[in-house]
């Protein structure tokens, strides 16, 4: 009857392991690209290197000022370069990381909502005497040096129209002055409702802790896995849990290493030929920044999966010195039994009758 039992356990556990050996599969699967991905974009300074890094602080205001407000009558006044030549890269990038630290405070729980403000130009340029007085240097256009505009080519003013007077060029009337310092993105203008700043902090929290949530799941599956499975005296358990980790370990280590070598390019090459010449060089610098982003997240998945690669080699080890060692111990038992059923036995002479 115990024999029964202890049968249909064993069976039982099997089962089990059988189970959980899936289990531990499908959760590193799912578990390494989302670590790598949320351990990416959960980072301010990962995103602020790469946004520098890109290159996208040299164009993105211009092409900001480019679709401004009475951005035509700038235009055809030839104020648009001057414009840009005042959207500095510096001012650009103190912008945007401005936002990035008021954003990632509020999902970080720090503040109740959003904290920032982008403005194109920087406040303490003024913007009228600046046109003014580059339209003051310069000279009456006359017929050697009129002006002409070809088409694809960018407008520049190199002299004043004859009989244009500065009087006419008034900023305020034509509403540019106004548009431009108007023109600014404000956190406070965000429809952001309490109850939805709780569920993006939740998930911001999620996200930021997720890879030490699934290595602790991972681990306590690993764990029971050593434990139900059948014969732990022998190993098998570390064995079994050693191969378990090893498989989608060794997948992700190949798929990083491939991976790293593939540039992001080649997924958004096609997108640049949708957009206009004047947006090209922000789309080349947006793509330059999906490349960083693509490949730290096929960097950290190589971090993780060289992890995983470690334990379960740690793991597969141990459990082969643990069956090594159980076999040496019933090898010497066998050995004891096998020399106690064979001891010496002193031979008795009985006599014959002869003499």
């Amino acid at each position: 009857m115990k024999n029964k039992e202890s049968k249909f356990w064993n069976v039982v556990r099997w089962i089990v392991s059988v189970v959980l050996v899936l289990m531990i599969f499908v959760t590193i699967v799912i578990s390494i690209p989302i670590a790598a991905v949320s351990s990416t974009i959960t980072s301010r300074d990962n995103l602020k290197d790469h946004l520098e890094q890109s290159g996208i602080y040299e164009n993105i205001f211009s092409v900001i000022v480019d679709f401004m407000p009475q951005q035509d009558e700038m235009d055809m006044l030839g104020f648009g370069d001057i414009i840009n030549n005042m959207v500095t890269s510096e001012h650009a990038q103190k912008n945007v990381e401005g936002a990035i630290d008021g954003t990632y405070d509020w999902l970080e729980g720090k503040t109740d909502k959003p904290v920032f403000e982008i403005s194109v130009i920087p406040e303490d340029i003024d913007i009228t005497e600046s046109l003014d007085n580059s339209l003051k240097d310069l000279s009456e256009c006359t017929d050697d040096n009129s002006f002409t505009l070809q088409e694809g080519e960018s407008f520049e003013l190199t002299c004043r129209p004859a009989g244009l007077g500065l009087d006419i060029l008034n900023l305020d009337s034509l509403g540019i002055n106004k548009s431009i310092g108007e023109f600014k993105i404000k956190s406070s203008d965000l429809p952001i409702s309490v109850a939805w700043a709780k569920q993006a902090q939740g998930i911001f929290f999620f996200l930021k802790y997720s890879p030490v949530f699934l290595a602790l799941y991972i681990i306590l599956l690993t764990v029971l896995l050593m434990w139900v499975m059948p014969g732990l005296h022998r190993g098998r358990g570390f064995i079994t849990a050693g191969i378990t980790l090893f498989v989608p370990g060794i997948i992700f280590l190949f798929i990083s290493i491939g991976g790293s070598f593939l540039n992001s390019g080649f997924f958004f090459s096609s997108f640049g030929s949708a957009v206009s010449s004047d947006v090209l060089s922000v789309v080349s610098s947006l793509t330059e920044f999906l490349n960083l982003v693509y490949l730290e997240i096929m960097a950290k998945i190589l971090h993780y999966s060289l992890a995983i690669l470690v334990l379960a080699i740690i793991l597969f080890i141990i459990g082969m010195v643990m069956r090594s060692k159980t076999a040496s111990r019933e090898k010497k038992k066998r050995l004891k039994k096998k020399v106690k059923g064979t001891a010496y036995k002193p031979q008795i002479h009985r006599p014959t009758g002869k003499k």
